[in-house]
């Protein structure tokens, strides 16, 4: 493959491997890792480094120290690679495609690097997240092939314990020990937010924090110098290309104005290649899909909205724009297009999940009567068709109604200024982010706590 000529700047030419590659992202997937061994820093001179964290190339490249390799949870290693389209071995074979296995190969390919180090540990944890957790089976191999070989692997756990045990009972003495807590900030009602965003609302609900960090402190993370092309400006491309298409734009005219705009903010041009072809995959998709077709005519495009919510002398402005607007004999449909996950029905229904109902609440006000709400699921796997998901069981009247309702009562929680803006008060999942909010919130300090 001659895709290492072709990014002198970004790959190099030296020496870029021969493969069968299957589809662009994987050789851009691969680019990127021959880059980064081509690249790589040495290791440090100095000898005080206490912990380094590194991914399994970087752990080949290193043989001084010990080495504790983590994460060998059966479920977690090795990790199996998704089915391409449920193609057969044989089928795979005659396109030269690559086996449906060939990642274990590489994994323990890996994993047998490390284990020649001369000073190993194996670390397998015994609870993640509530649930019980064993060792992978191919750990558990090891275990066995060394007894058959009269090899005696240490077992570290009896060590361990009684380090952590010290540990903790050095703890319990420290009188300067205190368990982490969430941060429960509580500023005067004058500093309290009094407009929040279609947006910021479900952190309001969800992440109070979150919105404590942002309007009352005045913090924002910045963006990497030099960020490159990532999640944000996909997703506005997207909406983009949907809007002029809605506007009766030719799918070509699009397609060409997206390549000029690609070829500003992305260097590489394999890079382009493949957010180009993501690009004219979902927008073709939802050409497919008749998003433009149907009795209802689009009536509205990144609108913008506004209305204020006022309880006991208490208001709130809520304003955001939305995506776009259909009409039918009088009555609208609000759509939001995602590419990510959707809210189910349920989250939508408790206003966990209130953008949509907050774009509807906010038109009821200026006379319009709404009579659906749905998400537009714009898939980015190509054996996925886009589908229009319609929330609110119809009975978006109801749903408008109870959405003013928890509104008001959150209003007037919050115009108590004994009411904390509490960090994680009821989050989306457990996976965290590690953005400047939960730096702040020092949050894997106290999660931990929790666990």
């Amino acid at each position: 493959v001659g895709l290492g000529m072709q990014e002198l700047g970004m790959w190099g030419a030296s020496n870029f491997p021969k493969l069968n590659i299957t589809h662009w992202a994987e050789a851009h997937q691969h680019g990127l890792a021959h880059a980064s061994r081509l690249s790589m820093p040495p290791l440090p001179a100095r000898s005080n480094i206490e912990v380094r964290l590194m991914g399994s190339i970087a752990a080949r490249a290193s043989f001084k120290g010990l080495f504790l390799v983590l994460g060998l949870e059966e479920g977690s290693w090795p990790s199996v690679e998704a089915s391409r389209g449920g193609l057969s071995t044989a089928i795979r074979k005659k396109l030269h495609l690559k086996q449906a296995e060939w990642r274990l190969g590489l994994q323990a390919h890996d994993l047998a690097n490390l284990l020649v180090k001369p000073h190993v540990h194996l670390v397998t944890i015994a609870e993640k997240a509530a649930q019980p957790q064993i060792s992978s089976r191919y750990v558990q191999r090891l275990q066995a092939i060394a007894e058959l070989a009269k090899v005696k692997l240490p077992d570290l756990r009896p060590r361990a314990l009684a380090t952590q045990m010290a540990m903790e009972q050095r703890q319990r003495m420290d009188l300067r020990a205190q368990p982490a807590k969430p941060p429960m900030p509580r500023p005067d009602l004058a500093r309290r937010p009094r407009s929040l965003s279609i947006t910021q609302l479900e952190h309001w609900i969800r992440d109070p924090y979150r919105i404590y960090v942002r309007m009352v402190l005045g913090l924002q993370e910045w963006d990497a110098h030099g960020r490159g092309w990532d999640a944000r400006d996909s997703g506005q491309l997207i909406h983009d290309g949907l809007e002029a298409l809605a506007q009766g734009a030719r799918m070509e005219d699009v397609l060409v104005q997206s390549d000029a705009r690609l070829a500003r903010m992305i260097r590489g041009h394999a890079r382009r290649h493949v957010v180009r072809g993501h690009l004219a995959h979902i927008l073709q998709a939802a050409d497919a899909a008749g998003l433009w077709r149907g009795d209802w005519t689009i009536d509205a495009l990144e609108e913008t909205l506004e209305a204020v919510m006022e309880v006991e002398g208490h208001e709130l402005r809520i304003h955001g724009r939305a995506d776009r607007l259909d009409r039918r004999q009088g009555l609208l449909r609000v759509l939001d297009y995602k590419t990510g996950a959707l809210p189910s029905k349920k989250q939508v229904g408790t206003h966990m999940a209130p953008q949509l109902t907050a774009t509807a609440w906010i038109l009821s006000q200026s006379g319009e009567q709404v009579a659906e709400l749905a998400y537009v699921q714009l898939s980015e796997d190509r054996l996925k068709n886009t589908f229009l998901m319609e929330v609110g069981d119809g009975d978006v009247a109801d749903l408008l109604a109870s959405f003013e309702a928890r509104m008001k009562k959150r209003i007037m929680q919050f115009a108590d200024p004994t009411l904390a803006y509490t960090s994680r008060l009821s989050p989306k999942s457990d996976k965290l982010f590690g953005d400047l909010t939960e730096q702040l919130a020092r949050t894997l300090e106290w999660v931990a706590e929790e666990d």
